[in-house]
């Protein structure tokens, strides 16, 4: 009976409802998903033209079929509507707004409208007539409405159409076969559709278009289920590749540019440059392509480049091969990093660390040597080790201020080498030379072609474009200058200035102790201990090592039964004491104010000149017994007072005291003096010498040791613990996850991820246990006199201290955990690496254990 109202086609109606409707439901369940909510009311819509389509073919009346018709069109109304926005969404275009989503429901109510009341207008069908035949097929002629919204329809849905085609190119080439089928699913509709609108359908009046949706429905429920269409995000690329900090460059095996992320463009090009699709790699890389010459046999490299001088900028690349599942070479990706900030700082730590040993290097001539000549020749070449230039002079300053040139460098470059040694200079007149004899401070010009107060009237001079000096100054008193020249404007950098005044300063240092030398000749004993000590004073590695020797030396020539060194901190409010006892026994000290209350060390430093009390008991001694800081247990009576001069500021103080009244003499105090000039270099040599020692051996991030000291450190914990037959212990942990953080939360984040593991790592560690940063996010421990039960309770406070620590940040709370393995020194025979690799199986096991746990090695 129901064969006999219903169609066998109508069947496929039924089916495509049906399908449409269960895909519906499932999508819908997912609509977290970009697009999906958008894909499900497709999905409705199909399901409500196909619904109505089996009773619009079963029907045998016209009137019915005409209703039921009406019907279909609340689904072909809304669809093309309904698929522009799941385009949009699902490909990520930019959110369609209110107002013009509102303009497109327009022509679809017009339309759903015009159906529902076609027989006032006719304007949606002409004519409607019944067919005669078993089907009972309703031949609809149409209107002028029809084609108006079979253009927009179109349109809707092409526009759709094109950004699915741009979205699914990117998908991984394994599934572009989903895609495919779908777009062929696509075409089948839009074909039946074009058949039924133009007539050309051999079944007169029948609209396959609904019987093409059985296949559509059965294909898209295929992919969803089996396939899982929507757990693929199509422009997963495009969030993660252009908004990377790095560049990225995906070449095919011929090297040519196929795919490039914003941040790779603006590394490589300029603007205006033509785009880099399409170039190869060579190309691409335009006028930086020299850089990588001898890269370009290889498949796999890395390397670091400096593209820019001025402002510098530094580029890392790392290319790697893509090799198919056939092992094949399927193409390479070039990674770009920019590595500016961490290679100035590398120069910056290499140009301090040349500064250093060249001021070093220098001291060490001065104190091993009184020949002038030799000592200024050092000068000039350690000079040209940290500040280049292309010419360098050493004048020195006679009674009547007339400059004279006694040691010069590269004129002959210039043809002027026999020139300049004759030339002679006024100070007061050549302006430049006054202003640094006036301020005491170096100067630079950087363009004398500019400079109204530049004298180019000095012969051999007129090539000299950039000029930087400064002047060499002892107690108050100008002695010359060191000048450097370049034939370039702005050749010289401000920050060179304090380089070249430690060089004028040290200069200084060398020609007072030749005048020294000069003047006291006839006195060779003193002489000599003299050199001996300034020779042993600027010996000294580090702070402490260098006031010992000073007190000893001192010691040895003039009488000292309380000697102490006070150093001013950086702002000059507190002064710090480093004290000897006549037996060499040090005494603790605390700080003392430079302001709240007076004191012998404010007084002499306030002063910034020499103070001998011969008694300092008496009723007329410079500074009043009352206001002095006794040192429990000491009353001496003869108190000698010198200020540290460091570049014209006094930075601290040196102090001898003896029991007896009357104790130096004048010829000892100038000793002294000179003593204490060396000191005040000699200093802040030791102190600039730990910080660059100690900066070699620790993390510049989370400040502990480094992976270079910890082998060094542990070398030689592991002899001491073999001769002794001691217990040690190594703990190594690294954080879980870590990539995840910094993909999360981005790099900084991650830079306090790792300080915050640090700190936890070092409140619950004992001041014995030495903690490195090994590499990346790895830490190790090493705890001497430590067995493995011990080193496993001290492994799980380290695991449960990081694991309670939060980091709050701007897009959210970070918390991390660690894994931890454990190794005990239980060979005599053990090396370091083997304790290390122990150590390191111990930590996979606590990985391959679920992570955030600990586990120690066992053979």
């Amino acid at each position: 009976m129901l064969g006999n109202i219903f169609p066998g086609y109508a069947i496929a109606y039924v089916v495509a409802a049906l399908l449409s409707f269960i895909t519906a439901a499932v999508v819908w369940r997912r609509h977290g998903n970009p697009g999906n909510v958008s894909f499900s009311l497709i999905m409705i819509s199909l399901c409500i033209w196909s619904f109505a389509s089996v009773f619009e073919a079963g029907t045998p009346l016209l009137e019915e079929k005409i209703f039921w018709s009406k019907c279909q069109y609340i689904g072909i109304a809304a669809l093309p509507v309904f698929w522009l926005q799941f385009a949009a969404e699902y490909t990520r275009q930019k959110p369609i707004s209110r107002q013009i989503h509102q303009l497109i429901l327009v022509i679809p109510v017009i339309t759903l409208f015009m159906a529902f009341t076609n027989e006032h207008h006719y304007l949606l069908w002409s004519e409607i007539t019944l067919l005669p035949g078993p089907w009972h097929i309703a031949k609809y002629a149409h209107g002028p409405w029809f084609f108006v919204h079979i253009t927009y329809t179109y349109s809707l849905l092409l526009i759709g159409t094109i950004w699915l085609v741009k979205a699914f190119s990117k998908f991984p080439f394994s599934k572009r076969h989903q895609v495919y089928i779908i777009f062929f699913g696509l075409i089948f509709g839009w074909t039946a559709n074009i058949l039924y609108v133009t007539g050309l359908f051999p079944i007169e009046g029948l609209d396959i278009t609904p019987l093409s949706f059985t296949l559509i429905a059965f294909i898209i429920s295929w992919n969803i289920f089996q396939f899982r269409l929507f757990d693929i995000v199509p422009i997963a690329r495009n969030m993660v590749l252009d908004n990377m900090a790095d560049g990225v460059i995906v070449l095919d095996p011929n090297d040519v540019v196929i795919d490039i992320n914003p941040s790779a463009q603006a590394m490589i090009m300029r603007s205006g440059e033509r785009k880099l699709l399409g170039l190869t790699l060579w190309e691409a890389l335009g006028k930086y392509a020299d850089l990588f010459a001898a890269y370009k046999g290889e498949s796999d490299f890395s390397t670091e480049v400096k593209i820019s001088e001025d402002p510098p900028q530094f580029l890392g690349f790392n290319v790697s091969t893509i090799r198919d599942s056939q092992k094949q070479n399927a193409g390479r990706v070039v990674v770009i990093f920019d590595i500016t900030q961490r290679k100035l700082i590398e120069n910056d730590e290499a140009d301090q660390r040349r500064l250093a040993e060249a001021l070093a290097s220098t001291a060490s001539v001065i104190n091993s040597s009184l020949e002038l000549d030799e000592v200024l020749a050092k000068i000039l070449e350690n000079v040209d080790k940290v500040v280049p230039s292309e010419t360098a002079n050493i004048a020195l300053v006679d009674i009547n201020r007339v400059a004279h040139f006694v040691k010069i460098k590269g004129y002959e470059k210039y043809g002027t080498e026999k020139i300049v040694p004759t030339i002679e200079c006024r100070v007061d007149e050549i302006p430049n030379l006054k202003r640094m004899a006036e301020t005491g401070r170096a100067s630079l010009n950087p363009n004398t072609e500019i400079d109204p107060d530049w004298d180019g009237t000095i012969k051999g001079s007129q090539w000299i474009k950039s000029y930087m000096g400064a002047p060499i100054i002892s107690k108050g008193n100008l002695l010359g200058f060191i000048s450097l020249d370049a034939p370039t404007p702005n050749y010289f950098k401000d920050e060179y200035l304090p380089r070249l005044e430690a060089f004028a300063n040290q200069a200084a240092v060398a020609i007072q102790n030749a005048q020294y030398y000069q003047e006291i000749s006839e006195s060779a004993r003193e002489m000599q201990i003299l050199y001996e000590m300034g020779l042993a004073v600027t010996s000294g590695l580090g702070l402490d090592n260098t006031i010992s020797t000073l007190f000893k030396q001192l010691k040895s020539v003039v009488p000292v039964d309380l000697f102490y060194l006070a150093m001013l901190d950086e702002k000059q409010e507190y002064a710090s004491f480093i004290i000897f006892q006549k037996d060499g026994t040090r005494l603790d000290f605390n700080p003392l104010s430079m302001k709240e209350r007076p004191s012998l060390t404010r007084y002499v430093i306030e002063k910034g000149r020499t103070l001998y009390m011969p008694d300092a008991n008496a009723d007329d001694a410079e500074f009043p017994e009352k206001d002095a800081v006794k040192i429990p247990g000491h009353d001496e009576r003869s108190v000698l007072g010198i200020p540290l001069i460091l570049r014209d500021q006094v930075v601290g103080a040196l102090f001898l005291q003896a029991d007896q009244p009357e104790a130096y003499t004048q010829d000892q105090i100038r000793l002294i003096e000179t003593v204490a000039n060396q000191a005040s270099i000699a200093i802040e040599n030791s102190q600039l010498f730990e910080k660059v020692q100690h900066m070699a051996i620790t993390d510049s991030l989370t400040g502990v040791f480094n992976r270079h000291y910890f082998f060094a450190y542990g070398e030689n914990e592991i002899a001491r613990a073999q001769r002794y037959g001691c217990d040690l212990s190594m703990i190594m942990f690294d954080i879980d996850h870590f990539k995840l953080v910094n993909d999360r939360f981005g790099h900084p984040v991650g830079d306090q991820t790792l300080v915050m593991v640090t700190q936890a790592c070092l409140a619950v560690l004992r001041k014995v246990d030495v903690l490195c940063r090994f590499g990346g996010e790895e830490f190790a421990v090493l705890l001497p006199e430590t067995a493995l039960a011990e080193a496993l309770i001290a492994a799980e406070r380290i695991k449960g201290a990081i694991a309670e620590k939060r980091l709050r940040t701007e897009k959210g709370e970070v918390q991390v955990t660690v894994s931890v393995g454990v190794a005990e020194l239980t060979n005599i025979k053990a090396t370091l690496r083997e304790m290390i690799e122990q150590s390191d199986k111990a930590l996979y096991n606590a990985k391959s254990a679920g992570r955030n746990c600990v586990r120690a090695y066992k053979p």
